[in-house]
Order: structure tokens, then sequence, then C-alpha cells
């Protein structure tokens, strides 16, 4: 649902440029003056009030601006949930109950069903998902569930790496897919490489990258 509504997103975007585009010009640069207020009421409470509850900028324009195509459905919060314990545990053990059903195919560059018998597992709209999931919660939730899946390559390099059989070159077939799954997290919900670079060494991307 979400990568329809981010295909859906990108017509009304481009038919709202092409058809009407003094509204887009508008609509784009009154989101980017009252973002820029948002960050300033942030940056300094008391010198910069919030729009209050009785104000219905806000509301408004995130009607225009979903209409005109000006939104991220993958970023998007969709209800309000209650602080759940150990919420980015489960993920993370979701993460990697899937992993192994995946298999990276070096011609469409994404994680596809492996076997005889695929089932409808598919590694996009299964990155896409974990990203909605973990949008509904506290952005500490997000950078948890990095933690544990840097800290799952870090594990699994140094025992697989040990072994006398082992090809140092070669990248367990678990790391690849969870390196793949990391990059398109990273694609879709706008994360910065930087970010899981605090917990993954970075050479490890780029000898992923260099073996693709």
């Amino acid at each position: 649902m979400q990568l329809i509504r981010r295909q859906i997103a990108n017509i009304l975007n481009f038919s709202c440029k092409l058809d009407s585009n003094t509204l887009y010009c508008a609509l784009e640069v009154m989101n980017n003056a009252l973002l820029a207020d948002v960050q300033a009421h942030y940056a300094a409470p008391d010198a910069k009030p919030y729009p209050k509850d009785d104000n219905p900028v806000l509301s408004e324009l995130s009607t225009y601006l979903e209409t005109a195509g000006i939104n991220d459905p993958f970023t998007k919060i969709y209800i309000t949930t209650t602080p759940l314990e150990s919420f980015s545990l489960l993920t993370f053990l979701l993460v990697i109950s899937i992993v192994p059903k995946l298999q990276y195919s070096p011609h469409l560059g994404v994680l596809m069903s492996k076997g005889v018998k695929k089932d409808n597992t598919d590694g996009t709209p299964f990155a896409v998902g974990i990203i909605t999931l973990l949008k509904q919660f506290h952005s500490l939730h997000t950078q948890k569930f990095l933690g544990y899946m840097g800290q799952f390559v870090r594990g699994f390099l140094n025992v697989s790496l040990q072994k006398v059989e082992a090809k140092p070159v070669e990248l367990p077939t678990e790391v690849t897919n969870v390196l793949v799954l990391l990059e398109e997290f990273c694609k879709f919900s706008s994360v910065p490489r930087t970010t899981v670079e605090g917990y993954l060494p970075a050479f490890v991307f780029d000898h992923f990258k260099s073996s693709k």
C-alpha cells in the first residue's frame, strides 16, 4: 500500500508541476516557510511560539500538499501509539527471521524470495513495511533497531571469518541480505548512510557494494 501511495504521490506531483506550476510553487514555498518556523520554534520555544490548536493552517496546508503530491507516505505518522518496551528488539527479530527466506538478485539489485516454492516475501515491500512500522513510534526505536542490525552484521562477520574454510573476500549470505535491506532502508526512509555507519563500519558497505 505504501509503494502504491508513493507512486500516486509522484504522479500527482508531476501533474501539478505541468498543469498548475504556480500553485505548486506557492505550496512548496508555504511548506518550506512553515517548516522553517517549526524548526525555529524547537530551537527557541520561548521566542518562537508554535501555532495554536485552533489555527487551521497546518491541517489545511497538509491537505493541499497531499493533493499536489508534495508528501512522503513512507515518513508519515498514520496512528498515535503508546510506548512499547523492547519494540525495536521485536522488530529486529522479525527482520532476521525473514532475511533467510530472501536472496539477493544482482540483475535486479533487490532481495527476492528464494527456493523452488516461492512465497510472497519480497525485499522492497518488506523494507518499506518496517520503515512504516517504526515511523509510528518514537525515533529512538529506529536508532535501537539500526544498532541491533549493525551488531548482527558485526557478530556474524566475526564468527564467519574465524572459520578456517571461510573466504575473507566473500560475505556470508545473511550479511549480504541484511546490508541490502539496510541500503533500501536508508533509501526509502531518507535516513543518511552516516547514521547506519555509526553502528556498522563504512568499509563493510564499501566492500559489499564493490562485490555486488
